[in-house]
């Protein structure tokens, strides 16, 4: 232990001209802490779509690990476009601290649209997986397992009370649910707010129905489904409680 701790320190010393280098204060900086930021958060995602697709393998679900299989292959895809801007966008850096060449602009590199293109998939292929029942819990709970206080959907989380949890906790999506559940067992446990959560976990309206924001909800309201519209509105009350869904569903009842 003391030998690979000794190790570490030696290649941080080594390293912390080379860091400081890329730390630069123009534009070229921010592009590329964002395309840092992106393979972090790309890594994240494949190492949760791992452990789903383990997860279902285990429970033989073929059909979500499957999905799990074909969403990890995109998040795969996707952060090896973003490694391939990481040294021309640090070369970028480097012109603009050394050279004073601050002109750089990413949007004739096409680095911009990489990055908007990566992000825009990450959030369809994500929400994709989420469409698959049971799906959105797994994610949650694998997430949560791993999870510091940062990742979680309520800030501060650590220094809340119990009741404080739990007056947020209906405000939550079903992963989010699922992630705090499985960060609350693995650190505090206390049963008042895993109790609270167990009472929440429900199956949506729909598949990936919390993915949706207002307007996506009310278009799906206006095809006129009463069982569809009902269930909306019970959930909608026990969880976000958005006005303009439940408006939009009393509206629906009161035509049909």
């Amino acid at each position: 232990m003391g030998a690979v701790q000794s190790v570490i320190g030696q290649a941080l010393a080594l390293t912390k001209t080379p860091l400081d280098l890329v730390r630069g204060t123009g534009g070229e900086e921010k592009v590329l802490k964002n395309a840092k930021d992106s393979c972090a958060a790309e890594a994240l995602e494949i190492a949760t779509y791992t452990a789903l697709a383990r997860l279902a393998r285990n429970a033989e679900d073929a059909k979500t690990e499957r999905l799990a299989k074909s969403v990890l292959a995109d998040e795969q895809r996707m952060l090896d476009r973003l490694l391939k801007e990481i040294p021309r966008l640090t070369s970028a850096v480097a012109r603009a601290e050394f050279d004073g060449n601050g002109s750089y602009d990413m949007t004739e590199t096409g680095a911009a649209d990489t990055l908007r293109e990566v992000g825009g998939k990450a959030k369809r292929t994500t929400r994709q997986a989420r469409k698959v029942p049971g799906v959105a819990r797994a994610e949650g709970t694998v997430k949560g397992a791993v999870a510091s206080q940062s990742d979680l959907a309520i800030a501060n989380y650590d220094s809340l009370s119990a009741s404080e949890v739990q007056d947020k906790l209906s405000e939550l999506s079903q992963v989010d649910l699922a992630k705090v559940d499985a960060y609350e067992r693995k650190n505090q446990n206390r049963s008042t707010i895993t109790s609270r959560i167990d009472s929440l976990q429900a199956s949506e309206p729909w598949p990936g129905y919390d993915e949706l924001g207002v307007e996506e909800v009310r278009a799906v309201l206006s095809e006129g489904d009463d069982t569809r519209i009902k269930a909306v509105r019970d959930y909608e009350r026990k969880h976000k409680n958005r006005t303009g869904v439940l408006q939009a569903t009393e509206r629906e009842l009161s035509n049909a």
